[in-house]
């Protein structure tokens, strides 16, 4: 028997849009996105592109792990994650619109304004 948590990852894997953030570093960073209940930075993996696969995604993230220096990893407990794109909210933990999800999708960071 599944239990919710395989549900919900069988969801969101099917749904097959995925992004890079940045979680971790200094008081102050400026975050405008939660992931997990923690500030994140959103990113592109290509030119005007977020939004990717699953195997994008974790190859940007693998190769920007690397870039990061011991500091960063094991003071400022930075890292460069992959999560589906329904799973990013804003910092103050509202969810993403429709609207927000398009300009992601179409290489628009809509909390820059």
């Amino acid at each position: 028997m599944k239990n919710i948590s395989d549900i919900i990852n069988e969801a969101i894997e099917k749904d097959g849009e995925y992004v890079v953030v940045l979680s971790g570093g200094s008081v102050g960073t400026s975050n405008n996105y939660a992931v997990s209940g923690q500030h994140a930075t959103l990113y592109m993996i290509d030119d005007n592109k977020f939004v990717g696969s699953y195997d994008e995604c974790k190859e940007y993230a693998s190769r920007s792990n690397k870039g990061l220096s011991a500091g960063e990893k094991k003071y400022y407990r930075m890292r460069y994650k992959v999560i589906a794109l329904n799973s990013l909210k804003y910092s103050d933990m509202k969810k993403l619109s429709e609207d927000d999800k398009d300009k992601i999708r179409n290489g628009i960071d809509p909390s820059k304004k």
